[in-house]
């Protein structure tokens, strides 16, 4: 029974692997055939992409099956990694595409370096109050903007500031390390929350003794 349900998870995550490169080789392609002139549908689709780039890199970390409540953080970390677009909107202070998408200075959600200190922060935060929940949000959070920033960093480069932006980052690199992120992502979840689940059982178990 235990092999079956390895064979079947290990399947998935080949399985949703397989899907996540595809769709961050093709993205692009697409986004660009979808729309050539046309802004809004331009920049939905764009969208779009980052959503299901997000879903899948999720999916890979937590083998969803037939689990709603897993297809439903699925669903979460493809949100979160549209949203990071929404800063184009704050910096440019308007709801005018074409203001959002012609801004001078790259908007503050693409700092990596900001998303590596909130990543920290909410991990140590979740740490102090003992919240599993928060835990797993954080990671969620950190997927999902990482994914984004990765697919961005084919046109820019990855943006560390304040020591500047990375050379714009090949093709093949963005991805092999959305693949190797979400794989890692994968890893360190099931061996940290399944340590966590197997200490826990330990104590209550040490408790009723």
């Amino acid at each position: 029974m235990i092999q079956e349900l390895n064979c079947t998870k290990t399947c998935q995550i080949l399985i949703f692997s397989g899907l996540l490169a595809g769709v961050c080789y093709t993205g692009d392609k697409i986004v660009f055939s979808v729309a050539t002139s046309d802004m809004l549908r331009r920049a939905a689709a764009d969208s779009a992409i980052h959503g299901l780039i997000g879903l899948l890199s999720w999916a890979v970390v937590v083998s969803p099956g037939l689990k709603f409540d897993t297809w439903l953080s699925c669903g979460l970390c493809g949100l979160l990694a549209c949203s990071v677009d929404i800063d184009h909107f704050i910096a440019s202070r308007s709801l005018n595409l074409k203001g959002a998408l012609n801004l001078k200075n790259r908007p503050f959600f693409h700092s990596t370096t900001l998303l590596l200190i909130v990543t920290v922060m909410i991990w140590l935060m979740a740490s102090i109050l003992k919240s599993i929940k928060l835990k797993k949000l954080t990671l969620i959070y950190a997927t999902s903007w990482l994914t984004h920033h990765l697919r961005d960093a084919v046109r820019r480069g990855l943006w560390f500031p304040p020591l500047g932006s990375s050379p714009p980052v090949p093709e093949v690199l963005h991805v092999s390390g959305t693949v190797v992120l979400a794989l890692c992502m994968h890893l360190f979840y099931s061996f940290y929350f399944q340590k966590l689940a197997t200490d826990n059982l330990l104590v209550i178990k040490g408790d009723n003794v």
